[in-house]
């Protein structure tokens, strides 16, 4: 076993690990948009009922303007990645508008934040049943050293589309690479 992690650990062959500690507030709306910011567009809370419970969630009305947004959240000293997680269903009519080639960017709107990435933009396809997104992060030493310290932002830009788009279960949460 120690001799196929090192064989990985010199292929370049890495895992994360996920600790488990969401570091954005109100990620699934319980609080209703309390700490979102909204910029442009029809973006409004929704509720979906799941057996005799009520769930918040984020629902947009598209249109052929650019939506957005924004969250605040957390880093804690030390920490080398973050893994942003969200859950996104649409409504039977949605389509992307021809044309758009990323419907949806997520966006850190702070540059000093992240090294690799500016922004990320997964595939959105028609589903009306929940599918989560998610993806792995660096953070830029730099942001520690910063004397300004603000608060790091993501914010979900949304491009030209018709329907409508759901969105639950905010995450952002410490990553760390393990052996294998």
């Amino acid at each position: 076993m120690v001799k196929l992690v090192a064989i990985l650990s010199i292929l370049g062959v890495t895992r994360f690990i996920i600790h488990s500690q969401n570091l954005v507030e109100n990620g699934g709306f319980d609080q209703g948009l309390r700490g979102w910011k909204i910029k442009g567009g029809n973006i409004k809370l929704a509720n979906e009922i799941n057996g005799s419970k009520k769930n918040p969630i984020l629902m947009v009305e598209l249109n052929k303007k650019k939506q957005s947004f924004y969250r605040e959240y957390e880093f804690k000293e030390g920490m080398e990645f973050v893994k942003i997680t969200f859950k996104v269903k649409t409504s039977e009519d949605f389509a992307i508008c021809e044309g758009t080639q990323n419907f949806l960017e997520l966006e850190f709107l702070n540059k000093l934040t992240c090294d690799e990435y500016a922004y990320w933009s997964p595939e959105i396809k028609r589903s009306m049943n929940w599918v989560e997104k998610s993806d792995i992060f660096k953070i830029n030493k730099l942001y520690f050293e910063s004397e300004s310290q603000t608060k790091p932002q993501f914010g979900i830009i949304l491009h030209a589309g018709v329907g409508k788009i759901y969105f639950d279960d905010f995450r952002v949460e410490p990553a760390s690479r393990g052996p294998y």
